[in-house]
């Protein structure tokens, strides 16, 4: 593995297939060979590496079976997985990035082990919470006992919620070093042009491949229909989804439904007929 590239990995599994491929061919298309970008499958608890090679992790099932996603707790593990050296960068797969992410190799990260969103949540426990659903890791100073956590967590030392947002009892015992992503990476569910560098589709309620109207669906129904151009995603790929039920039914009418679709064509040729009239 290249210290000198910014090793991707991209929480993932079954489930989530054409959105983690969304997020891939956006990254792809802008960074290059500036990245290498893994794929951790938490369905087959698997590391489909860059080069082709997929790999079986074995993670301990007490871990694997504390996940709040098929993915969640896979992100501890990946400074051991490049062997403590260079950089590495998590991010969930319901995601699409609009710049190069490969700056975060030469980023300056001021002496911190780790970089995340801050003050991700608000409620919970007092002081920082972080989001690390985007975490950067500097390898050589992320070398932690992912089992001693988790005996902490069942001993009920912390929570896992602790844990996944850098916060409260687990922050204080584990005082891992933590600096902020810049302004504009991991936000969530909103998209300004010119200012959101990656967005982050949070609302499970509201995400596009799974239900019409999200405010910024429609930049990633952009970005599926590019990936799509690219042979990236196939119809093959969205067909299997939807017979699995992962994604909608109707994901190829796009954001709207037909039917929203019919009622806004007939709303914007009512409002130019009544503009017509004065």
């Amino acid at each position: 593995m290249n210290p000198d590239v910014l090793q991707i990995f991209i929480g993932s599994g079954e489930a989530s297939v054409i959105e983690r491929k969304v997020l891939e061919h956006s990254i792809r298309k802008l960074s290059g060979a500036n990245v290498a970008v893994h794929v951790y499958n938490g369905t087959h608890d698997t590391v489909e590496w860059a080069d082709g090679r997929i790999e079986r992790l074995n993670t301990p099932l007490n871990i694997k079976y504390a996940n709040v996603t098929e993915f969640s707790n896979f992100r501890w593990f990946i400074p051991q997985l490049c062997g403590h050296q260079g950089r590495a960068m998590y991010i969930d797969s319901d995601m699409v990035c609009f710049t190069d992410i490969g700056i975060f190799q030469s980023i300056d990260m001021k002496g911190a082990a780790m970089m995340a969103k801050p003050d991700a949540y608000n409620e919970g426990a007092p002081g920082p919470s972080w989001g690390m659903s985007m975490a950067l890791f500097d390898c050589a100073k992320c070398r932690w006992d992912v089992s001693e956590w988790f005996a902490g967590i069942e001993r009920g030392d912390f929570t896992l919620t602790d844990l996944h947002r850098m916060q409260g009892p687990f922050i204080q015992r584990y005082p891992l070093g933590l600096t902020e992503l810049p302004p504009g990476w991991n936000v969530f569910d909103d998209y300004t042009p010119g200012t959101t560098q990656l967005i982050h589709y949070t609302r499970l309620d509201m995400q596009p491949w799974k239900f019409t109207g999200h405010p910024a669906g429609e930049v990633w129904f952009e970005h599926l229909h590019a990936a799509m151009r690219d042979g990236f995603v196939t119809q093959a790929m969205i067909d299997r989804q939807i017979m699995r039920a992962y994604v909608r039914q109707d994901i190829m009418q796009g954001n709207y439904s037909s039917r929203v679709k019919r009622i806004r064509v007939l709303a914007k040729k009512l409002a130019k007929e009544i503009l017509g009239r004065r």
